[in-house]
């Protein structure tokens, strides 16, 4: 199957018209009036209509990852409303709605798979750069579920949950090819083949690799003749590869994937010897689960699934009198029994119960000549969880969900949701949602300890997050949607580093709150002639309320366009440009506001070379179209305030289908 010209942000759905049970089949309709009948299964862990749903959603297709040229993961959310990114020259972080935390590794936002958490088990990192496992022509479409989400899914969902659905083999139905050249020493492949083969087993199979040598890199903090003038050179480079395999058979699906990236740290962080090329890091994460669904009657439906997952993370730190090298090993199992049970024909009821042994989970910390660290705290969590839907009439639905966890190593936490949608007219749904959750702190924040600078703290309790949010969704014509979204968000318990007056030593601490609401608002457009139009804008506050202060890497005022239109019959022009005002660094200073604009072409040959057994296409992707000089703070762990981003740069790829 292949996928035409699509709307590429799915906002909202009018929940008078009727839907698809297959999601694909939606995204494959050009026109606007099926695309709002596509279905979500994120959002309550069954299908349902986007607009039925108890959160503000947003579904990004495979054709606007294509006409957009996005490349990593991070990339695709920093163009959705709300979202906003922040890159360290090792990690890339994604923050929304006024919350992002200096090196928080992306752990308040869950990430998954196909429903398969790819948060890890030791810090609770999710993978949104280029440590993400798949190619993202494998996609089939991005599911962003915005708000509270732990009633359903537990710890660290507390500001979004994104999934990410790879196409099926029989959708795909080929073997596709891409190479892929560009600035910075850019050699980077990738491959999808897709089948069903005889017997109804449906097999995808993804990989990529890279290899990107990076820029030579200057640091005005760093500009000492000690230093080389402060320039990182042969510091930036990257390196990764990864797979992704799905086989479907009946109700039995397996997915497995693994995926290892290393990369060199040019920023000097933790205070290591500047331009040294000892200084990396490596990340392998991996994966293997066996689901089963099957549906015992009409009303009555189950699924139960397996999992296995491992993570494992290595760093280099020079320093002038040794070397220091730290790592982590987290292997858990799980699983999970699940049920959808229709009590009537207006009122259906979800339920399940989950187990997680988290088996190993060591972390080490070693210098040239000593131990610094070295502890393995295994731990267990045992979920019980239920969601209700209740039709009250033809235009007002409510749900309320309430889940328990129970770990053994901290307190259990109880995360209620609730939410009221209603369709006051044809054309429009509006949305109370109300919901908590929660992030458990992880095993670095309660057991690391230094003996001459930090002490464990096994006492730490979760921090939790209460939303308020209100939503109207307004279809204004037959190409035109518009939204807009109220929010209002309270973060008790926040786990942050104190000192102890007692012994003068740092220890992580629930000590902080933040109180965070705001505004976002957007316009979309879809033409019948193939031209998508869409402009987001976010305005928010982000305070701690013990000081008063505003929050840390937090853009008050974003704005966001993209615009994408066929040019020709091969030829299709992509144009995303996004402002942001400035943020304030963990050094109270302020980095400045910029625009930057990037450019998309995209050529399917096909039509030019008929007849071939071979579909060549090529596509071009040049960010930063007008070379803007931008910044993005640092942590506590960089000398550095701001770090300065790439300026004008290009990817191109070449690729066929077969």
């Amino acid at each position: 199957m292949k996928l035409q010209n699509v709307i590429c942000t799915l906002l909202f759905a009018v929940n008078g018209l009727m839907a698809q049970e297959d999601p694909g089949a939606i995204l494959e309709d050009r026109s606007l009036d099926s695309l709002l009948n596509i279905k979500t299964t994120t959002a309550a862990k069954y299908l349902m209509k986007a607009s039925e749903a108890p959160s503000s959603i947003s579904i990004i297709t495979s054709q606007d990852i294509q006409d957009h040229g996005y490349q990593t993961l991070d990339e695709v959310l920093d163009a959705a409303r709300g979202f906003y990114t922040s890159y360290d020259r090792n990690y890339s972080y994604v923050g929304i709605r006024g919350f992002s935390r200096p090196t928080d590794y992306n752990d308040r936002l869950l990430l998954l798979l196909n429903g398969h958490t790819l948060n890890e088990g030791f810090y609770g990192s999710a993978p949104l750069g280029s440590d993400f496992p798949i190619d993202l022509h494998a996609v089939d479409y991005i599911e962003i579920v915005r708000g509270p989400g732990s009633a359903l899914y537990g710890s660290g969902a507390m500001f979004a949950v994104i999934n990410i659905v790879t196409k099926k083999g029989v959708a795909l139905d080929a073997m596709h090819v891409g190479v892929q050249v560009g600035s910075y020493g850019r050699r980077q492949g990738s491959f999808e083949f897709g089948k069903e083969l005889k017997g109804g087993v449906d097999i995808l199979i993804s990989g990529q690799w890279a290899d990107i040598k990076g820029a030579d890199l200057y640091f005005p903090e760093y500009n000492t003749d000690s230093t080389s003038s402060g320039i990182a050179r042969n510091l930036d480079w990257e390196k990764y590869y990864g797979m992704l395999s799905t086989i479907r058979f009946g109700d039995l699906t397996f997915q497995g994937s693994f995926t290892s990236r290393s990369k060199g740290i040019p920023t000097a962080s933790y205070e290591t010897i500047f331009n040294d090329p000892r200084s990396s890091s490596l990340d392998q994460v991996g994966f293997a689960e066996l689901k089963y669904e099957h549906e015992l009657t009409a009303r009555l439906a189950i699924s139960l699934r397996g999992y296995f997952d491992l993570y494992h993370y290595e760093g280099n730190y020079p320093y002038p009198d040794e070397f220091d090298h730290d790592g982590t090993d987290n292997r858990r199992l799980g699983t999970e029994l699940q049920a959808r049970w229709d009590l009537s024909p207006t009122n259906r009821l979800v339920g399940g119960m989950e187990f997680i042994r988290n088996y190993r989970s060591d972390y080490f910390n070693k210098s040239t000549d000593s131990v610094l660290f070295d502890g393995d705290f295994p731990f267990s969590i045992a979920s019980l969880y239920a969601q209700d839907e209740i039709q009250i009439s033809e235009a007002i639905t409510v749900v309320a969900g309430l889940r328990h966890d129970q770990y053994s190593s901290i307190s259990s936490s109880l995360t209620p949701r609730f939410a009221l949608i209603a369709n006051p007219f044809a054309s429009s749904t509006a949305k109370v949602l109300i919901g908590q959750a929660y992030r458990a702190p992880n095993n670095y924040e309660l057991y690391y300890a230094d003996p001459l600078l930090f002490k464990s703290n096994p006492g730490l309790f979760p921090e939790k997050i209460t939303t308020y949010e209100f939503v109207w969704d307004q279809k204004i014509s037959g190409t035109t949607l518009a939204s807009i979204s109220l929010y209002d968000n309270t973060i008790n318990d926040l786990i942050d580093p104190r000192i102890d007056p007692s012994d003068s030593l740092l220890q992580n601490g629930n000590v902080s709150k933040v109180h965070a609401r705001g505004i976002e608002a957007e316009l979309m457009m879809q033409l019948k002639e193939g031209l998508h139009f869409d402009v987001s804008a976010t305005y928010g506050t982000a305070t701690n309320t013990a000081s008063d202060i505003e929050l840390t890497n937090f853009p008050k005022f974003v704005v966001k366009g993209r615009i994408s239109l066929p040019v020709t019959e091969v030829i299709r022009l992509g144009l995303d440009g996004q402002y942001e005002s400035s943020r304030t660094t963990v050094y109270e200073t302020h980095t400045d506001p910029w625009f930057v604009l990037n450019l998309s072409v995209a050529a399917r040959l096909a039509p030019l070379v008929k007849n071939l057994a071979v579909e060549p296409s090529f596509s071009l992707r040049v960010n930063n179209l007008l070379n803007r000089w931008y910044q993005y703070p640092g942590g506590f762990e960089h000398r550095q305030p701001a770090l300065t981003q790439n300026g004008r740069n290009f990817i191109l790829t070449l690729a066929a289908t077969f």
